[in-house]
Order: C-alpha cells, then structure tokens, then sequence
C-alpha cells in the first residue's frame, strides 16, 4: 500500500535521533536565555563539564535533557 521512503539502518537511525535531540535542547536552551552553543550542548550531554558555563545553566541543560 505505501512503499517505504526512507530505509535507515539502526545505526543511522540512532545518530539521526541524538542528533536531533541536542538540537531540540539547544534551541530550546537559547529561548531560555542560555547563551551556549551547539557543540557545548553536545559535549554537556555527552556528561562532560565545559569551561566557561555557570553550573546553573549546565544543570537547566541537564533538565531539559530529562523533560
């Protein structure tokens, strides 16, 4: 009846999804006033501090990563 569109295999299937993930935290980090760019969320939510970021805010990426 519909014919597949996309055939990812598992291993694309989960870059694309922790991909999109930090994306979606980023974004919503910087609506939230956090001035932190991409790959600083990336290596947050890898549990990596990184210099330069207030504890605070590293705890509301954290969060946002949870919600």
């Amino acid at each position: 009846m519909y014919e597949k569109k996309f055939n990812m295999t598992v291993e694309e299937n989960v870059f694309w999804a922790k991909r999109n993930l930090a994306d979606y935290i980023w974004k919503s980090a910087n609506l939230e006033g956090i001035a932190v760019a991409f790959p600083e969320v990336q290596t947050i939510l890898e549990g990596v501090s990184v210099g330069g970021i207030r504890i605070e805010e590293v705890n509301r990426i954290v969060q946002l990563k949870h919600g």
